[in-house]
């Protein structure tokens, strides 16, 4: 989960430097759609998948808006 929040940073700054938008709901949707479907193949319940996709995608967002609004100083750790 950390590698993946160190991620959403790295988008984040990548959207600010080019002027992208920080939803983007077409994604949004492919994303939904085929993990709901590599959950079923895993036996996972499809609303289940969906909860913690959207709880890890609100977190996203809330990390992305601060980069955007130069609320926080994102680090690259590499």
């Amino acid at each position: 989960m950390a590698e993946r929040i160190e991620l959403v940073a790295e988008i984040g700054n990548y959207k600010k430097e080019n002027d992208v938008a920080i939803l983007q709901i077409e994604r949004w949707q492919q994303i939904l759609d085929s993990r709901e479907n590599w959950g079923k193949l895993l036996d996972l319940h499809p609303e289940f998948v969906k909860l913690l996709l959207e709880v890890v995608h609100q977190e996203s967002i809330k990390i992305q808006t601060a980069i955007m609004n130069n609320q926080v100083e994102v680090v690259d750790k590499k």
